[in-house]
């Protein structure tokens, strides 16, 4: 149940995360700087799995991570499973997007459930794949885009790509860019389990990361939603110390 969309100009790139879990989990811990593996990366964490779903690297390199629920999964497996946070974190602490993509590729993808996960580079790179319990397939990123949902997976997918292309057609080739969090707040559709600002009696969006790579340096926004509404709060920016 996550939304992510990324654009480039200039030997920069900018990334937008909605990250979509049921309103009974625990809200994440606010982004930080963190080593993992030897690494300086900035990643907010789920206290629940002690992983992320997004993360940054010194060399302005994204990766992310969203759920494969159009997956078959074996529940009998789970128990066995090891938390997918991990995988974003492992991506990020490698130093050049070459890197980062072999890493991707060389999962041990049968420790974990089904996911999405990709890597993003200001370099003008992007690269993700699908792991469904029994493939790695790689992703068709034409459109700088993938989004998932646990609701009429089909439907919900078809609808916010739809959208988003709309926008982008509407806005011209800096849209993306520039307006690119009007489309991750967008709540054009009338049932809102649909929107990418999603919201359903079990689930809506945690939070949306604004991630913006540029060869002067990084930022990572985070934007918390105020419980009960669809305002969301601007908790900070966190960029790398000396």
């Amino acid at each position: 149940m996550c939304t992510v969309s990324w654009s480039f100009r200039n030997q920069s790139c900018r990334v937008f995360f909605n990250r979509d879990e049921r309103r009974s989990r625990l809200r994440a811990e606010r982004p930080r700087q963190i080593e993992w593996r030897g690494a300086e990366l900035i990643a907010p964490i789920d206290p629940q799995g002690g992983g992320s779903w997004i993360a940054l690297n010194r060399a302005g390199i994204v990766a992310f991570l969203l759920n494969n629920y159009a997956a078959i999964q074996d529940d009998s497996a789970l128990g066995r499973c090891r938390s997918r946070g991990e995988i974003p974190l492992s991506i990020a602490s490698r130093t050049d997007f070459a890197a980062c993509v072999e890493a991707l590729e060389t999962l041990d993808t049968e420790r974990y459930r089904p996911f999405i996960a990709g890597v993003v580079s200001p370099s003008g790179e992007s690269h993700a794949i699908a792991w469904d319990g029994m493939t790695l397939k790689l992703r068709d990123l034409t459109r700088s885009f993938l989004t998932t949902s646990s609701f009429r997976f089909d439907a919900v997918e078809s609808y916010r790509r739809a959208r988003y292309e709309e926008l982008i057609r509407s806005g011209g080739a800096d849209w993306a860019w520039s307006h690119g969090l009007n489309y991750h707040q967008d709540l054009n559709n009338a049932d809102p389990a649909f929107n990418p600002l999603m919201s359903r009696e079990d689930a809506e969006t945690h939070c949306i990361s604004v991630i913006t790579a540029t060869p002067e340096g990084t930022q990572f926004e985070y934007l918390e939603r105020i419980e009960n509404s669809d305002e969301f709060l601007n908790a900070g920016s966190w960029s790398f110390g000396e």
